[in-house]
């Protein structure tokens, strides 16, 4: 997307740029994680292409008239073939590679990959011996072709398949039509820092605004920067095809907060407050121009459509791509498992693929990794010094956070190991709440571990974004790792190096991009109450009283029970008597919060305020309310235990209609006397009963 590649595309241009409010680095090599984080993406089908022109699928070799070259020298691309050592089944050597080869359709006989992470770190574990391989990094490695005459095609589609991770490098491929004098990129891998491609990525880019009808044109594979690996195959030239179109990426985000990021897992508080929008990218790889082409989204909870939007139409010319939003938004309502399903359409033609993601609404779990562990991992206890590693949150409502969650990876972790959890204001400096220290355990090793804040915190709308870590101490013995799912945009999830491991100066921040398998967890139902308001009976025997309740807080819908004669469920109860009512609303997530409230007869209650004062609920959980009725006196209020003891004294002065509570949540359970009078003698008593 537009704001997406926007914030990738400065992720080592300006590292500091970028971000809002957070004064923080590119990450360094220290950090780099054990095993990618792929991005995955939906199955996609190929039309059938008018013609191939040229390929290549490295079945003999890197052809012979091509130039291989890097800087140091020995940074070169390298041939896999079913005879070579290692063969076809490996992919990157190095020690922070998965191992795994590129799934091209003719892997078999062979690919090329230029192996970064091997030249600089040829050692079997990962950043275990860096910058001792053969070509230490920062290098750059370009394969380039031969001469490919494109002289009887106008339009020409280049197409290949790739497998590709990245830390800090750039990966492009770019043209020559004048000999390899001059060169003209025309693709550059987006790919975040720890990001990784799917194994079996065909890239399509439609060339023929630079090469097409030219004589000399060649083709130059340029790795340039650090780590970790790019496989390339079966690459080939062809006529496009009259109407061929994919979708390259989507996006679901917030509309409101600071950030508008992406998540896994929201609380219903947070997504119901949460306009989501979608975005795309669609690229039009045929040779016709697409008319009336929009991006499009369906959403399903349980199987069921719940929502579809699209873009307002464009026409997207032949070769170019472009990012379109759809014009509504979605704001899911319920708890579930929604599934987001994107594609893009035209007069002629339809993506030849789909990208699908998904969101859990629950009623706690706030995540933005995906939940689906692949051996990836941050160090946050070791030799060298401790860190800190999490997400920035977006609030959009507040709510009372209770705990973090953090992946405690078993390999890299040690019981009785330290670790804490903080939540950060987005300055990066204040706390607003932590854990107390909690000793790892051999049972919390390769689980998710929940640690309770020491004190349940209220996260502020107004504040807009926190940042939730978990973090531990320097130690040679009792290392910790977090583990690592999926990726996320930089300048939104960050790592403080607390004790300068990097040589950057203790206490300094660095984003991530991988993922960290850390979550924010809030309680599923405080801040959730329920006021009423109400219409007193014009006479006796009228019963057109009314009483109308309203939620604060909790997650919609909202379900009522009132306690008159006809249990009524609606907000607003109507046709009511004289006498006390509660009503029981229930939220979306199963949270209860009551209110009582005493309907009067108007003129004739009025009339003695002790007689038609009114005591309600009773019986109680040790809270309840004492309304008067029109009246203005100074009233004594005392409540006394069946030994005759006085236990609750509290002097009151009303003025008009008048409602106090009163609190005895501390007393025992049983039968109390609340006894009202004032200074001229006048005394009523009731009984109450505390459950």
């Amino acid at each position: 997307m537009k704001k997406v590649y926007a914030i990738f595309s400065g992720l080592f241009i300006a590292g500091t740029a970028i971000c809002q409010n957070f004064n923080v680095q590119p990450l360094m090599k220290k950090h780099i994680t054990s095993a990618p984080e792929a991005q995955a993406k939906g199955i996609s089908s190929t039309p059938t292409a008018k013609a191939i022109i040229w390929s290549e699928d490295f079945a003999n070799g890197i052809p012979a008239g091509w130039s291989n070259n890097g800087t140091p020298t020995a940074a070169m691309w390298e041939y896999r073939g079913p005879a070579t050592t290692p063969n076809t089944s490996v992919g990157g050597q190095g020690g922070c590679s998965g191992g795994d080869p590129i799934q091209s359709p003719s892997v078999a006989n062979g690919f090329v990959i230029f192996d970064s992470n091997y030249l600089d770190d040829p050692g079997g574990t990962c950043a275990g011996a860096l910058g001792s391989g053969v070509a230490p990094s920062p290098h750059t490695g370009i394969l380039q072709t031969d001469a490919i005459d494109l002289s009887a095609n106008t339009a020409v589609l280049l197409s290949f398949y790739r497998y590709a991770r990245n830390f800090a490098a750039s990966m492009t491929v770019n043209v020559s039509v004048d000999g390899g004098t001059t060169w003209t990129e025309v693709w550059a891998s987006t790919l975040a820092a720890n990001a990784a491609s799917p194994f079996d990525e065909q890239i399509k880019v439609n060339i023929s605004a630079v090469a097409g009808g030219q004589s000399d044109v060649r083709l130059q594979f340029d790795f340039d920067g650090d780590y970790y690996e790019w496989a390339v195959d079966d690459i080939v030239i062809e006529e496009p095809p009259a109407n061929d179109m994919d979708i390259i990426d989507a996006n679901v985000d917030g509309v409101w907060a600071a950030f508008e990021l992406e998540y896994t897992e929201s609380p219903l508080a947070q997504a119901s407050a949460n306009p989501l929008n979608f975005e795309g990218a669609i690229q039009n790889a045929g040779a016709n121009n697409q008319t009336n082409t929009t991006f499009d989204v369906t959403v399903t909870r349980g199987g069921n459509t719940v929502f579809t939007g699209s873009s307002a139409p464009i026409t997207l010319n032949s070769g170019v791509q472009d990012t379109l939003m759809t014009s509504t938004t979605y704001t899911p309502d319920t708890t579930g498992t929604y599934d987001f399903t994107f594609s893009g359409s035209a007069d002629s033609a339809t993506t030849n693929s789909q990208i699908t993601k998904q969101l859990t609404v629950g009623d706690s779990v706030y995540s933005r990794d995906t939940d689906n562990w692949a051996g990836g991992f941050f160090m946050i206890a070791e030799t060298c010094g401790g860190s800190e590693i999490g997400h920035a949150f977006d609030i959009y409502a507040d709510q009372e956070a209770t705990s973090i969650s953090a992946f405690i990876v078993a390999a890299a972790s040690v019981p009785g190991a330290i670790v804490q959890g903080k939540i950060y204001q987005s300055d990066l400096a204040t706390v607003v709440a932590e854990t107390d220290f909690y000793a790892l355990d051999a049972a919390d090793l390769g689980t998710l571990l929940t640690i309770p804040l020491l004190t349940p915190t209220t996260l502020l709308a107004s504040d807009t974004t926190y940042i939730a870590v978990i973090g531990s101490f320097q130690s040679a013995s009792d290392t910790v790792a977090i583990g690592s799912s999926g990726t996320v945009p930089p300048q939104t999830s960050f790592l403080l190096d607390v004790d300068d491991c990097n040589g950057q100066g203790a206490g300094t921040w660095f984003f991530v991009t991988g993922a960290p398998m850390v979550r924010l967890n809030f309680s599923k139902c405080a801040g959730f109450s329920v006021s009423t308001v109400k219409t007193d009976e014009d006479s006796t025997g009228a019963s057109n009283g009314t009483a109308t309740a309203t939620a604060t807080g909790g997650a919609s819908p909202f379900t009522y029970v009132w306690n008159d004669a006809n249990n009524q469920t609606t907000a607003t109860a109507t046709g009511l008597v004289s006498g006390p009512y509660i009503v029981t609303v229930t939220d979306g997530i199963g949270c209860v919060a009551t209110s009582s409230i005493q309907i009067w007869i108007t003129g004739i209650d009025d009339k003695n305020p002790l007689t038609s004062m009114a005591i309600y609920p009773n019986p109680n959980k040790g809270q309840f309310y004492i309304e008067f009725k029109n009246t203005v006196d100074d009233y004594f209020i005392n409540a006394i235990n069946v030994l005759g003891q006085t236990v609750y004294s509290k002097e009151i002065a009303v003025n008009g209609s008048y409602i106090k509570q009163i609190d005895l949540t501390h007393l025992e359970a049983g039968t109390y006397f609340i006894t009202v009078s004032n200074a001229d003698g006048e005394r009523r008593t009731e009984r109450i009963v505390i459950e």
